[in-house]
């Protein structure tokens, strides 16, 4: 049973990682390649502590993705910024200030999001500091004319919030949260290994998952679960959505569409 498991996990991250791949390529059929330079540049900003570079406020500020290693494009853009720039390989980072950087592109509506989800080892005053160079990339990237949100924040602040955009049910929201986001840096969702018919033991099967070591606990992060999601919610769903109908009529119709589809692919296991 362990075996079994292990491999399970094992091909869950490996299958993640692959998507994940496949997600961060198609962003090109949407987005231009001077926006996607932009959004992969963020990650680069957040992970080094330059002077030359937007995001610097001082040489003690805490930097640094967890195991993020920048690619060529992205290092020869950041020189496009700054011809001073000389990036220095630390190697992967594994006690960071930053666990995970995330890129969310709504489906109906094409807004766009970046998540940073900031280390629980941080303390207060790093926290400010992370905070202080966060703000100064979100004016850079602002300046680069490219309309995007940021969130700043650690994953057991995620899992506790009670904000939900649009979506008033967690689970829906979570539920387009993992299908919309992609990875940009960092550490990936430990829900994407946990099997279907586990989801309703998430919690259990999480911590069996961290016990077997079936992969390393440092490498995912925790930003709930869906266990709470069942088909009733996606018709109140859809009832909500006829409410607001007036408002946009068009948004409305596309999360109808989405809603219809996924009560027609909803799995036997509910429940």
């Amino acid at each position: 049973m362990t075996v079994e498991s292990s491999l399970h996990v094992i091909d869950a991250r490996d299958l993640y990682l692959k998507w994940n791949r496949q997600q961060l390529e198609g962003l090109a059929d949407s987005l231009s390649d001077e926006v996607i330079s932009v959004i992969k540049l963020i990650p680069l900003l957040l992970h080094v502590n330059s002077r030359f570079l937007p995001g610097f406020i001082g040489l003690d500020a805490p930097y640094g993705i967890y195991s993020y290693l920048p690619d060529q494009a992205t290092l020869k853009a950041a020189t496009l910024i700054n011809k001073k720039f000389q990036y220095q390989d630390e190697g992967k980072i594994t006690n960071s200030a930053i666990d995970a950087v995330y890129f969310q592109k709504k489906i109906i509506d094409g807004n766009m999001k970046c998540w940073v989800f900031k280390g629980s080892n941080l303390t207060k005053d790093q926290s400010t500091q992370l905070r202080d160079k966060f703000h100064k990339i979100v004016s850079w990237v602002s300046s680069q004319g490219l309309n995007l949100t940021f969130e700043l924040l650690s994953s057991d602040e995620f899992r506790e919030s009670t904000k939900y955009g649009d979506n008033e049910n967690k689970s829906i929201f979570l539920d387009y949260y993992y299908s919309e986001s992609v990875l940009l840096a960092g550490k990936y969702p430990v829900w994407w290994l946990v099997p279907p018919n586990k989801n309703n033991e998430y919690s259990a099967f999480v911590e069996h998952i961290k016990q077997a070591r079936f992969v390393d606990a440092g490498e995912y992060i925790d930003l709930g679960s869906t266990n709470s999601f069942h088909k009733s919610d996606i018709l109140h769903y859809s009832v909500e959505q006829i409410k607001k109908v007036k408002k946009s009529a068009e948004i409305c119709f596309i999360r109808l569409i989405i809603a219809s589809r996924r009560c027609s692919e909803w799995p036997k296991i509910d429940g």
